[in-house]
């Protein structure tokens, strides 16, 4: 019979058999039968200190050999790099090692022993332990191996590889785990994979990106030459005009897309925080539930601050989804403020220190159920998360402050627990002035060249010459950079200006470029696209075209860049 002692002579506090037979050894399968044993081998014997199964000490009647070996064992699991336990029952802790109990964040196996396993691990593994467990007991002689995720005593997250085996404790059925903590591994191979989704998305976001500015290409056009035919002053023009803004701010979305997926680093300017916060809220109000009210208290008085916009989107998105995910339950509010403040003196905060100085204060505040006081400190490490994996990664704090930080701003948390948590991030004012009033827009000159216009899109071609002979130009259209070659072949000199789009089956537009050239070197040539990993405006320059326009333009984009270009080919021939 294995008695346990709570009070340990050498200061050691886990619990420990006080009496062991020699042939408790955990490596021996459940089942199997015990070697042949002297009298003197299965006496028990008193331990004066903790030992695992399987140990036994230096006793009166005991062999010298035997001891050694026992002494071995102890050293082997006390001195393991894994974590070691014995399982018995329903998953209750019989014997831990030291390091099992360092791993999960306890002072002493003591405090491991006698509890369930199961508090060990995160409760989404629950139920695929209790089908590790009995497949472990159906094939005693068949390792089970398993990643899972456990929760240590702070309740941080930690991942490890575990490997369970039959065996016996005293004279029972039980089970014997071990485990290595793959946590490094775990948060790598995430990153990896993170990696991966982002480049398959930027991939992604790039395909939707064309075929979704050639169709927006269309709305739009087509909806401005609408405008041009009813009276300004009709409802029917008021009507339009919103289908116009509205196509506007899809352009917009699909460019912001485009940027993030790209994880492009975009050069800072003066940015008007209020307009920003205000696009965040409107597209946050069709997706928050109708239980959390948003409220805002933006000042319209506010300076800029020199940033990136898209970063700063970022931080704001990421701030108002976690305050969305603290109140998915019981509802609240929403608070989203904005206000100028003056630093005197240095400012201890969470992230540091806050300089003096002038500074716009950004503030989100929910009525959540708060962070608690434990891991409030801990909230900023990268894959901190108390969700469940399928709802966070733990990288969205870690990149807000990262942002932050390459902003020379700095970021601050208050929270109560079942109140709330507030957010206030400070961004450094920007001292240049601002423009007051826009400059007088540049009118749209017509002309009456002859442009031939190249689109696979035959209602974006047709539309392109529509748009050209409404400003006074001749316009002719083909759907093929085969057609357009071959068109051009019969009369070189009849067209003044070749506007073609670039992905085009068959043939690109700046492969059509090059063909033309050949025929006439000094036509002038505008490059369209609605996206392409390929071409951009710098790569368009290199190859000597004249201009590069990004789909969907407007009727006014188009004609600012034909008259642009013949007027400086005119230039050149003087």
């Amino acid at each position: 019979m294995v008695e346990y002692a709570s009070g340990v002579p050498d200061g050691a506090s886990y619990r420990r058999p006080s009496a062991m037979m020699l042939d408790a050894s955990p490596l021996q399968p459940h089942g199997a039968s015990p070697p042949a044993r002297t009298e003197a081998q299965t006496q028990q014997v008193a331990g004066d200190r903790g030992m695992p199964p399987g140990q036994a000490v230096e006793h009166s009647g005991v062999q010298e050999m035997p001891c050694r070996h026992e002494t071995y064992y102890n050293d082997l699991i006390a001195g393991s790099l894994q974590g070691i336990c014995m399982l018995q029952g329903d998953g209750v802790i019989q014997f831990v090692n030291p390091i099992l109990a360092t791993l999960f964040g306890y002072a002493s196996p003591a405090d491991l022993c006698g509890r369930d396993v199961r508090t060990l691990l995160a409760p989404h593994e629950h139920a695929p332990w209790e089908g590790y467990c009995h497949a472990c007991l159906q094939a005693p002689a068949a390792p089970q191996r398993h990643i899972v995720q456990g929760i240590r005593q702070d309740q941080s997250a930690l991942w490890l590889e575990i490997c369970l085996s039959s065996t016996s404790w005293q004279g029972l059925p039980a089970m014997l785990v071990t485990c290595l903590d793959i946590t490094e591994r775990h948060h790598l191979e995430t990153q990896v994979r993170q990696s991966h989704k982002m480049h398959a998305l930027g991939a992604l976001a790039g395909g939707i990106a064309h075929d979704f500015n050639n169709m927006l290409a269309a709305i739009l056009g087509y909806t401005e030459l609408l405008m041009d035919d009813v009276p300004r002053e009709s409802l029917a023009w008021h009507r339009l005009q919103r289908v116009l803004t509205a196509g506007e701010r899809a352009k917009d979305l699909v460019r912001q897309i485009l940027t993030v997926s790209r994880q492009q680093e975009q050069e800072r300017r003066p940015v008007q925080l209020r307009l920003l916060a205000e696009e965040i809220l409107t597209l946050l109000r069709a997706s928050l539930p109708v239980t959390i009210a948003i409220h805002q208290q933006l000042d319209p008085h506010v300076g800029t601050v020199l940033a990136d916009p898209t970063q700063i989107y970022q931080v704001l998105m990421n701030l108002c989804i976690n305050a969305e995910h603290a109140m998915r339950l019981s509802g609240g509010v929403l608070e989203v403020g904005l206000n100028e403040v003056d630093v005197t003196e240095p400012m201890p905060i969470m992230d540091g220190t806050l300089m003096p100085g002038p500074y716009v204060r950004l503030t989100v505040r929910d009525t959540g159920h708060g962070i608690p006081d434990e891991i409030l400190d801990r909230i900023f490490e990268p894959f901190f998360t108390t969700k469940v994996p399928d709802e966070g990664t733990g990288m969205g704090l870690t990149v807000v402050q990262g942002i932050m930080r390459n902003h020379d701003g700095a970021i601050h948390v208050t929270s109560l627990p079942g109140q709330g948590s507030t957010f206030t991030l400070y961004f450094p004012r920007f001292h240049k002035p601002t423009e007051t009033s826009e400059p007088a827009a540049e009118p749209v000159l017509g002309g009456m060249e002859c442009v031939l216009f190249v689109d696979d899109e035959e209602p974006i071609a047709r539309l392109g010459c529509m748009m050209l002979e409404r400003l006074g130009y001749k316009a002719v259209f083909t759907t093929s950079g085969a057609e357009a070659l071959a068109l051009f072949r019969t009369a070189p000199e009849r067209f003044d200006l070749v506007i073609t789009d670039h992905t085009m089956p068959g043939m690109t537009g700046a492969a059509l470029a090059q063909d033309l050239r050949r025929l006439r070197p000094e036509l002038p040539v505008i490059l369209c696209s609605g996206f392409s990993h390929t071409m951009n405006a710098d790569k368009a320059q290199a190859l000597g075209l004249d201009a590069f326009l990004l789909k969907p333009f407007l009727h006014r984009d188009l004609g600012l860049a034909v008259h642009r270009v013949l007027e400086m080919r005119r230039a050149q021939r003087r």
